[in-house]
């Protein structure tokens, strides 16, 4: 016999209404500060740095003689890269939201035993 180890979790109606409303205003919320947002002092030196040596320049100059956190530079200049081809932070934010929000209710589906609407409610109150 097989045993399903999945949480049954369940929403009321209420609930589901109340976290249904919350979520969309803090996306309005969030895609406002997302909209408005500016570089602080060091991302323009960042920024700056990846504009005039490159991507790959940038993250072998980081890893050879400032610090062995290689990884963490390599993903700030694409990020600074794609800010540099833009010339907003606004993509950069939403597209990180939507990742974090679609792993998160992948995560939620295979745990808990619920649709894909209090899922997705659940995932973007968490990520709220």
């Amino acid at each position: 016999m097989k045993q399903n180890n999945k949480l049954n979790f369940q929403l009321d109606t209420g609930t589901t209404i109340l976290l249904f409303v919350l979520n969309v205003l803090f996306i309005v919320y969030f895609l406002f500060l997302a909209f408005y947002n500016r570089l602080s002092q060091d991302d323009f030196l960042f920024l700056k740095s990846v504009h005039n040596s490159g991507c790959i320049n940038f993250v072998k100059w980081a890893y050879l003689f400032q610090s062995g956190r290689f990884t963490h530079y390599s993903y700030i200049s694409i990020v600074f890269l794609i800010i540099d081809k833009t010339g907003s932070v606004f993509f950069i934010q939403v597209i990180v939201w939507i990742v974090n929000f679609l792993l998160l209710l992948i995560v939620l589906k295979r745990i808990l035993n619920i649709n894909n609407y209090n899922a997705a409610n659940i995932s973007a109150l968490i990520l709220n």
